[in-house]
């Protein structure tokens, strides 16, 4: 087995580091959606007078969706 020549390489080093960056970000977007219901639930429940048990469905639709 001969070692691969990293010349050789499907990718490029700066696509390779593109890709890894819009990765991160995808990531860092789909982390700050989910947690930012979390934050702003004592807001939503004060304004819209929900119940516990109302919001509580509220946050438990809006992840199965």
């Amino acid at each position: 087995m001969t070692p691969t020549d990293p010349s050789s390489s499907l990718f490029s080093r700066p696509y390779l580091r593109y890709a890894m960056g819009i990765l991160t970000a995808v990531y860092m977007f789909n982390l700050i959606d989910r947690q930012i219901l979390s934050i702003l639930m004592p807001a939503i429940k004060e304004e819209m007078q929900l119940s516990d048990t109302a919001l509580g469905f509220l946050s438990g639709i809006a992840f199965a969706l």
